[in-house]
């Protein structure tokens, strides 16, 4: 679940500075299950570089804005991609429904910040199992602030054949509370079929060569006061300006089960 911000003497003031042109990419897909993470960060006047990167001569620190606690963060030069970046580590786990602040400055006295907001811990519940094709299997997420910014990307999967087939687009039913947090999303076993095959090539249900439905989601945070692009099908890093990129995120998953006289 972030974003690239310049403050003041407050934290929650953003005031942009530029100097020089100076700009750096500020990057860091943080996920709260696993440890260590890392920020990238990159100097946008340089080139990448495949067979070495100079000094960045920076200082990164992150601040658990929650509580005070600050830390300044290890520089390592990795490959990704094929290209040598910065990566700055973050030893310690994440934790959730906390604001952390990226704090980064140069040899040169250039300032820049981004604030992360990772998401709340959700509770995932099957309301409707055991579906027929045309029914839908019904799922509530609790603690997810979509106000705020947070995220729930979805993936439900289907067995035709030998193959497991996976689609992450819409599901036909969508409804979010925002006084309690909720939201509530089903699909039927045949508008999954329709999603993945296409309005004219989808396959009933009771052809399927499994009666389980796998379903999987991300729970991504957002970074303060950053608005996101508008369409709702971005990748992870496509969501912000594509130099200032910090989001926090984690998965999860259930299975749900087709009606056993569907496959009588």
């Amino acid at each position: 679940m972030l974003l690239l911000v310049i403050l003041s003497a407050c934290d929650t003031s953003i005031q942009p500075i530029v100097d020089k042109g100076k700009a750096y990419s500020i990057y860091g897909p943080l996920d709260i299950q696993k440890t260590p993470n890392y920020i990238r960060v990159h100097d946008t006047n340089d080139l990448l570089n495949p067979d070495l990167t100079k000094d960045l001569g920076v200082q990164v620190t992150m601040t658990n804005l929650n509580t005070g606690a600050s830390q300044l963060l290890k520089d390592e030069v990795k490959v990704f991609d094929s290209l040598y970046t910065h990566n700055f580590e973050i030893p310690d786990s994440l934790e959730y429904d906390t604001r952390y602040k990226f704090s980064l400055e140069d040899e040169d006295g250039y300032r820049d910040s981004v604030i992360s907001v990772t998401t709340k811990e959700t509770e995932l519940t099957v309301i409707q199992d055991s579906v027929s094709c045309g029914e839908l299997f019904m799922l509530r997420f609790t603690n997810v602030d979509l106000n705020a910014g947070e995220r729930i990307e979805t993936e439900v999967g289907i067995k035709v054949g030998v193959a497991w087939m996976y689609t992450k687009r819409p599901a036909n039913f969508r409804q979010y509370n925002s006084a309690t947090n909720t939201l509530t999303m089903g699909w039927s076993p045949n508008y999954v079929s329709e999603l993945i095959f296409g309005p004219f090539d989808w396959v009933t249900c009771s052809t399927f060569s499994s009666d389980k439905i796998k379903f999987s989601f991300t729970h991504v945070g957002y970074m303060e006061e950053v608005q996101p692009n508008a369409p709702n099908e971005l990748e992870f890093d496509q969501l912000y300006t594509p130099n200032q990129v910090v989001l926090s995120k984690y998965k999860g998953s259930t299975e749900v089960t087709i009606d056993s006289t569907v496959f009588n």
